[in-house]
């Protein structure tokens, strides 16, 4: 992952803040299904949102620790859509 802030260049760069939904807590989920059309066993991939955030600026970036999986399933769900 990149060191320095894309937007201002800074190098003062928080590289995995938490993220979470205020009202109930909870931690901010990115989700991919495999299957959407399916009314149940929708073969639903999830990853937790992390953030990048520059110290100097406030540009913040969102990202996925298994981003790799997450495609698989969408791309699994092109094919399944396409079937």
């Amino acid at each position: 992952m990149a060191t320095s802030c894309s937007k201002c260049g800074s190098t003062k760069i928080i590289p995995d803040a938490h993220t979470y939904e205020t009202a109930g807590g909870g931690a901010l989920v990115a989700c991919v299904s495999a299957n959407p059309s399916a009314m149940i066993f929708k073969e639903t991939k999830s990853g937790y949102l992390k953030a990048k955030i520059c110290g100097d600026c406030g540009y913040a970036e969102l990202y996925v620790d298994n981003a790799s999986e997450l495609h698989a399933a969408y791309e699994k769900s092109l094919r399944a859509v396409e079937a």
